[in-house]
């Protein structure tokens, strides 16, 4: 079988974000599902929002440095600036059009580059938060992308990735043939997959989860979308269920892990 040319896989990839953040601007749909109802766009990144707060920003020390890859408009530097003001924040992404977004909107600096080729000095960072990021690289280079970032963290560091799950998606696709086209890319991760990479080198998986409550809910809440008393009703009893059992994972729309490099 032969390889994808992925230098022209990249070049279209850039092209169709280049293109997304032109349109989306620093909207929620811009990177997160568009043609979803912006409440439950708002429900998922409330969602992001509770996890990084609960269980990785914790474990950040003031005057950490962190790196937040795939950074879009700087969505998630900001929910890292809202909860602590005295880490040093780097922001990286695909896109020109994001990184010039993200530096006007959040105010700290951003690289653009590609996550197979990430231009920084191993341990530069004491976090590095990947939120649907991974997702955009092949199956065959994410052991070698992994294992980049593994060594950008300095001994000690956290690793939070944020994925959808090749098993929900696989589902959707299955019964919506025509939102695979509408996509921009990008692969999703079975749970044992995303096990393999946070053991990559050094790492340890010291904590996981899902949304499975809000992703088994999701087909009755796009049918009950205008009844905004009943969906918020639901919406409230899903959030309350996924924060409760967030371990869980069984189809899950996203998935995600914590990871510790271990100290030498």
């Amino acid at each position: 079988m032969n390889k994808p040319d992925t230098s022209e896989n990249n070049d279209k990839l850039r092209k169709c974000w280049e293109k997304r953040a032109q349109d989306e601007g620093c909207s929620k749909a811009s990177v997160l599902f568009r043609g979803l109802p912006e409440s439950l766009n708002q429900y998922i990144h409330n969602f992001h929002k509770e996890i990084l707060q609960a269980h990785c920003l914790p474990k950040i020390k003031n005057g950490a440095s962190v790196l937040d890859l795939g950074c879009s408009y700087g969505r998630i530097t900001d929910i890292i600036k809202q909860y602590m003001d005295n880490v040093k924040i780097t922001g990286l992404d695909f896109s020109y059009h994001y990184c010039a977004l993200y530096q006007t909107q959040t105010g700290c600096s951003a690289v653009c580059a590609d996550l197979k080729s990430i231009p920084f000095s191993d341990h530069s960072f004491d976090c590095i938060i990947a939120i649907t990021s991974l997702m955009y690289v092949h199956t065959d280079e994410r052991d070698r992308v992994m294992n980049n970032i593994e060594t950008l963290l300095k001994p000690g560091g956290i690793g939070f990735f944020l994925d959808p799950g090749l098993e929900y998606m696989n589902i959707v696709n299955l019964i919506n043939p025509s939102r695979k086209k509408k996509s921009t890319g990008g692969t999703g991760f079975t749970s044992k997959e995303y096990n393999r990479l946070g053991h990559t080198g050094n790492l340890e998986i010291i904590n996981h989860g899902g949304m499975t409550f809000f992703s088994l809910a999701t087909p009755l809440l796009l049918l009950i979308k205008r009844f905004n008393f009943l969906l918020k009703i639901i919406l409230k009893s899903t959030y309350w269920l996924d924060l409760t059992f967030h371990t869980y994972r069984f189809l899950s729309l996203h998935k995600w892990m914590l990871v510790k490099k271990k100290t030498y």
